[in-house]
């Protein structure tokens, strides 16, 4: 278990004081290899660069973390596992990460995120207090104190053609399922080769700037949104927050409070068509 304690002062009234603490299952690494690396930086220099497989960070595994904060549970997530074992020379060619069974409970996630910014909600004026109540009721109604999630990224690149691919996918759990895919064009590892490199062997920064210039393009982004209610809950919970005390002196939130879910959403398509237009 890792655990964190922390006074706040917030500047006016009491020192706030928050702890959080997370604990693990279980957790482990494999594949790690790095001694031909060391080999070379023991000798005061780096692998020469037709070395081409010389390292891997390995892939990292985490089992059931849970986050609490001030004692309560924040976060909970079943899986995560990251893999970076894919290198050409020093340069990864991919990199994966995926989240599985990610539990956000969101008033304990707000109570300590707002008592680390010095406004603890037990602390606040009765005015306040009130509302930050109703908000947080009004995510129970529509059945939002809890997201579930699953997530995942990875990148590649290719060394020799300097082809690039970025895809992130989200699935919330009886909510929305989001896709997103990046492809790229950037510098192939020979046209790395020509940066300047400094006595010691590392490359200078400032020399691989005018090569990613002149080196990279954009290919195409394609996302793709599955609903599966999350757009009806955001409507319903937006109408839910008109017709309360938090937009009691918005005059706009008249023209939403009489709105149905599905009326919303056709006013938000509505707009979203005449801004394409």
């Amino acid at each position: 278990a890792m655990n964190m304690y922390q006074k706040i002062d917030p500047g006016y009234g009491d020192v706030i004081e928050t702890t959080s603490e997370t604990i693990i299952d279980a957790q482990g690494y494999k594949d790690i290899r790095l001694s031909s690396l060391l080999g070379y930086l023991a000798d005061g220099q780096l692998p020469p660069a037709t070395e081409t497989d010389v390292v891997s960070l390995g892939t990292w595994l985490i089992e059931g973390q849970s986050d609490k904060g001030n004692g309560e549970l924040m976060s909970y997530i079943g899986v995560q596992e990251v893999d970076f074992s894919n290198f050409h020379w020093l340069i990864p060619t991919s990199i994966s990460a995926e989240v599985v069974d990610y539990n956000l409970h969101v008033e304990p996630f707000v109570n300590y995120m707002m008592a680390s910014a010095g406004m603890n909600p037990a602390d606040l004026d009765e005015e306040t207090k009130s509302m930050f109540d109703q908000g947080m009721t009004i995510l129970q109604e529509q059945g939002l104190e809890k997201l579930t999630m699953d997530m995942s990224m990875a990148m590649s690149w290719d060394p020799k053609s300097g082809s690039t691919g970025v895809d992130m996918d989200s699935d919330i759990h009886g909510g929305m399922q989001k896709v997103v895919d990046l492809d790229l064009i950037l510098p192939t590892y020979a046209a790395m080769l020509e940066a300047q490199k400094n006595e010691m062997g590392f490359v200078e920064p400032s020399s691989l700037a005018p090569i990613f210039a002149s080196s990279s393009a954009f290919s195409g982004l394609t996302i793709t949104a599955d609903d599966d209610g999350l757009l009806e809950t955001l409507f319903a919970t937006t109408i839910a927050v008109a017709n309360s005390d938090l937009m009691a002196d918005n005059p706009q939130a008249g023209m939403i409070a009489n709105q149905t879910p599905e009326g919303l959403r056709q006013m938000a398509a509505g707009l979203m068509r005449a801004g394409a237009t």
